[in-house]
């Protein structure tokens, strides 16, 4: 009677397990991609931003070019205007602006051969939207606008025949945003299912078993469905970076299963084996979670989300593994479970380091480490992300070169209390002269100075401030409407994207260029703020280190009872993330916004194996036991979690395939190094 009403409450414990992650399923459908320029900002620079925001709108703008090798004809430019009016129909709220949109008051007529007149009187335009090869416009847009609005207007654009037909060439940062979600995209319709496929089949080999699979692979993948809620519920959005969670949150939860199931095999009970493996099982979890956790005193956004949501992912989800696997073993004789074939090897498993070879190896590793730290490369050029066959970066640097740049940086000048005079801005005008080698340049001068050449034949400001007012009325008001010159003056300046180091050079030479006028001077800028962000990346990656480390050695202390365990816990942690730093050096990885997370998390994967080694090597276990309840678990999900993120290195987007393969690095040396060098450091020997 007892065993049928323990049966009964066992099958219930299923059905509303199954029931929950069901609803889990349906609920977390429809997430969609979206990765806003703000998220990729520290809390700081946003709050420059928005006090820049507050002054002037900082307009999105997507170029959109079509390609004419024998050049357009009359037909060309009617169909590309029929097509244009088309998306201005579409969607009313956006400004469209073609070269006519632009130059209208002086063309006067919207006919090719007015165009060409003009151009052959004008060449030294400001917006080359017409070429003798190409037809181009602007799509002007409030920073406020629905990020998915902006994903429908540009498919609406590409989806268009016939620009797509004449070789549609798309830049600027909204285009860019709209790759990273389609990137995105890819791990899930092509990292999950690939990941899924193995880990299915990994589990079936290693547990030898249906009931084996069942028991471990079932609450990892219900386990992504959890963390998908989690993100729905919190910021109703995944992201770049947070669409890596839901596959973190996979493993880690297949790695706890591991060690239940095979652990449950070697007492042939899973209630001995929770209370047996249930210490050491808790604090890896809690220091898996210390790991993610350390990351949320990062002040960049999008990083922060990751840190929070890893960590309530891994809570809820390890709880519902815990029962899953409970209620499949319960009450159940494991005795015919067949131990995996890595049995047969299980006494390679007893050779340690000796300590002599620690020390050299660990000296070594660590030195190096800390000399070539420095020189590994930071990316934060977000067109460098995709794959070179794609030609995104070359693409964006023709357009920038050819027709129009993406806003670089916006300059803001202050006279404050007083107006600007005729004198202030031919002062200024001069600077801008000068910073025209390098960029384009948008501002109240060079509309002036541009309408002042259609009118007069003199690239020059006029040298009376009514006549400079006059030309001003006459320039397009979508255009001119946030470039004052009053007692505030902007400058944005436009180019093609770059890395930081040169980005920040040519920061100091604009910075320069103003010293000698006496206003106040200060840059700004979306694209600005972002890569004052991304720069900061390194101390991102020291502070969330040294933050794990230090909490992480604490608790093992106190799990242990022994201020003697710190300094194996600071050794078998530090080693692999050196030999992560030097691999990345030697394969040319970068540091960027996905690669910097990768040593935090490996912290906290990492002594998951270094606890349960410590934890059942001071229990003075024999091998066997030993082997089956610690190596065994230990070398399945590490190989698990090493060929999982090596699948992320199959992927094109170079922040998700540098994030996989720098992991697997540090997770395959720390399963090496934890396994071979643990009882030499503690001092206990394996006995038979």
């Amino acid at each position: 009677m007892a065993h049928s009403k323990e049966a009964f409450y066992r099958f219930l414990g299923i059905i509303l397990y199954l029931s929950l992650n069901l609803s889990m399923v349906f609920f977390s459908r429809g997430l969609e991609q979206v990765n806003s320029e703000n998220l990729f900002l520290k809390k700081s620079d946003f709050r420059l931003y928005q006090d820049f925001s507050s002054h002037f709108a900082e307009k999105k703008i997507l170029l959109s070019k079509i390609s004419f090798p024998g050049g357009p004809g009359e037909v060309d430019y009617k169909k590309f205007n029929i097509e244009v009016d088309k998306l201005r129909k579409k969607f009313p709220e956006v400004q469209f602006l073609t070269f006519f949109d632009i130059y209208e008051k002086v063309i006067k007529r919207n006919k090719l051969e007015n165009i060409k007149s003009f151009l052959a009187a004008n060449e030294n335009i400001q917006f080359k939207l017409y070429g003798k090869d190409h037809l181009a416009f602007l799509t002007m847009f409030s920073p406020s606008w629905d990020s998915l609005k902006i994903k429908k207007l540009i498919s609406s654009i590409i989806s268009d025949e016939y620009f797509t037909k004449h070789k549609l060439r798309l830049g600027g940062l909204p285009f860019i945003n709209y790759l990273l979600n389609d990137y995105s995209n890819g791990i899930k319709y092509k990292l999950i299912p690939s990941m899924f496929a193995f880990a299915f089949i990994f589990c079936f080999i290693f547990t030898r078993s249906v009931w084996g699979l069942l028991s471990t692979f079932i609450p990892a993948f219900c386990s992504l469905f959890i963390s998908m809620s989690i993100i729905k519920i919190l910021y109703g959005q995944l992201n770049l970076v947070t669409s890596i969670v839901p596959l973190l949150v996979f493993v880690i939860n297949l790695s706890l299963a591991f060690h239940l199931f095979f652990s449950s095999m070697e007492e042939n009970s899973v209630k001995t084996a929770i209370l047996k493996k249930g210490k050491p099982i808790l604090l890896m979890l809690v220091t898996t979670c210390i790991g993610f956790g350390s990351l949320l005193i990062s002040e960049i956004e999008v990083i922060r989300q990751f840190s929070i949501l890893c960590v309530l992912s891994l809570l809820f989800s390890s709880m519902l593994t815990f029962l899953w696997v409970y209620l499949t073993l319960v009450g159940h004789s494991l005795e015919h479970l067949r131990y995996p074939y890595i049995y047969k090897y299980r006494d390679l498993f007893k050779k340690q380091f000796s300590l002599k070879t620690i020390t050299i190896f660990s000296t070594v590793l660590i030195l190096t480490a800390l000399l070539i730290v420095r020189k590994i490369p930071i990316k934060t050029d977000a067109t460098e992300f995709f794959p070179p066959e794609a030609g995104i970066k070359t693409s964006m640097e023709e357009l920038g070169r050819k027709v129009f740049g993406i806003p670089l940086m916006e300059i803001l000048i202050s006279n404050a209390p007083n107006i600007f005079t005729l004198k202030d801005l031919q002062a200024i005008e001069k600077v801008e002269i000068g910073l025209e080698k390098k960029y384009q340049i948008l501002s109240s001068n060079t509309f002036v100075r541009e309408a002042n050449y259609f009118y007069s034949g003199e690239n020059r400001l006029p040298l009376l401030k009514w006549p400079y007012k006059a030309l001003k009325a006459n320039i397009k008001k979508e255009i001119l409407a946030d470039y004052p010159a009053g007692k505030f003056y902007r400058i944005t300046l436009m180019g093609v994207p770059s890395g930081t180091k040169s980005y920040f050079s040519s920061i100091k030479a604009v910075e320069k260029s103003f010293k000698e006028l006496p206003y106040k001077v200060k840059i700004n800028g979306i694209y600005f703020n972002l890569m004052k962000s991304q720069n900061a990346l390194i101390k991102v990656l020291g502070k969330s280190i040294l933050l794990s480390l230090f909490v992480i050695c604490i608790l093992s202390a106190i799990l242990f009872r022994d201020l003697k365990i710190i300094p194996v816990f600071l050794l078998i942690n530090i080693l692999p993330i050196s030999a992560a730093l030097i691999c990345m050096y030697l394969l040319g990885i970068s540091l960027n916004i996905a690669t910097v997370m990768t040593f935090s998390i490996s912290l906290g994967l990492i002594v998951d194996t270094g606890i349960h080694l410590v934890y059942n090597l001071r229990k003075g276990e024999t091998f066997d036991h030993y082997f089956k309840t610690t190596i065994t678990p230990i070398f399945a999900s590490s190989i698990l979690l090493i060929f999982s993120f090596l699948i992320f290195g199959t992927y094109g987007f170079l922040p998700i395939r540098e994030f996989g393969i720098t992991l697997a690095i540090a997770l395959g040396f720390g399963v090496i190094i934890g396994i071979f060098s643990v009882p030499t450091l503690i001092g206990k020997k394996i006995s038979d």
